[in-house]
């Protein structure tokens, strides 16, 4: 286990590695099983990926949080979520890295697709007919290109993008999940809160770069999440906090300065009082809960 959580372009390339392609296409067994199928917990910074499950069975761990994929089931993980794969042997797929200056454009197109993030979307119907052909054409086009034409991979990639999207919000739909303007503030505030969180911002601070006052901000995320918009950022500290804590050998006052906290103490406190124990016992309980 090292100071920091390992963060690779691709699962086992260092970051100094180059990945010209603004989108890599793999199946899943061509790295999984030079790794015995066991893929460690990592992440990528500006990388989203999409994995797929064609054959066999895979087990995605998500912020330490397990989700058991099955053929025609997929799921998408964003930049900077800590993610690892448990294959059962012999398990196949497809797995779509995607740089965001990729997506960039696209997102544009599919404002709310964060809500799809983290969910377990299975194809049904046309889709599932389809998806298979795309997804080898997909391949095939990946193999047979050259660096200077990637112009059918991007258009494929873009339409494997668009059917998830599709499938998932349908899903969430099914699901009696709601989406609306609320949740799209929502989601910007959630983005703001990724990449602020350190930095020990205010509310009102979040709320100016949303153009909304503090109290309507307060409003959306009661609305949406059930909870204070301060909550939600404490949340989000509590999640990397937790990261740090299980995924590297940073000590408590290490972690807390991270996470922009000047006192070691105020933030065990704080950390108790959301989890229920102190940091360096939160700590030790996870390093045992790891051992064979």
């Amino acid at each position: 286990m090292g100071q920091t959580i390992p963060t690779y372009r691709l699962y086992g390339e260092e970051m100094a590695a180059s990945m010209p392609e603004l989108v890599h296409c793999e199946q899943i067994n061509e790295r999984s099983r030079l790794h015995d199928w066991h893929i460690l917990p990592h992440k990528h910074t500006r990388l989203f990926q999409l994995l797929l499950v064609q054959q066999g069975r895979a087990v995605v761990s998500l912020d330490g949080e397990n989700h058991a994929l099955y053929p025609h089931q997929a799921i998408g993980i964003a930049p900077g979520v800590v993610h690892g794969f448990d294959f059962d042997p012999g398990s196949d797929g497809l797995v779509i890295t995607m740089d965001e200056d990729f997506l960039e454009p696209i997102f544009s197109r599919f404002s709310d697709y964060p809500v799809c993030l983290s969910q377990v979307t299975w194809f049904r119907n046309d889709t599932e007919q389809a998806l298979p052909k795309l997804f080898e054409c997909l391949r095939q086009s990946f193999r047979e290109a050259t660096p200077g034409n990637m112009s059918l991979v991007s258009i494929l990639a873009e339409a494997l993008f668009a059917a998830w999207v599709y499938e998932t919000q349908s899903q969430l739909q099914r699901e009696n999940n709601p989406r609306d303007r609320a949740e799209t503030h929502f989601y910007k505030f959630e983005k703001l809160v990724n990449g602020q969180f350190a930095a020990q911002k205010h509310v009102s601070w979040y709320a100016r770069q949303l153009g909304v006052s503090p109290e309507h901000l307060n409003v959306i995320c009661h609305q949406v999440a059930g909870t204070a918009a301060l909550n939600v950022i404490h949340q989000r500290i509590i999640l990397e906090a937790r990261r740090l804590l299980v995924y590297t050998r940073l000590n408590v006052s290490q972690v807390a300065e991270a996470l922009g906290y000047r006192d070691p103490a105020y933030f065990s406190r704080f950390f108790k009082k959301r989890v229920g124990v102190p940091p360096k016992d939160f700590h030790l309980q996870s390093a045992r809960a790891s051992e064979p």
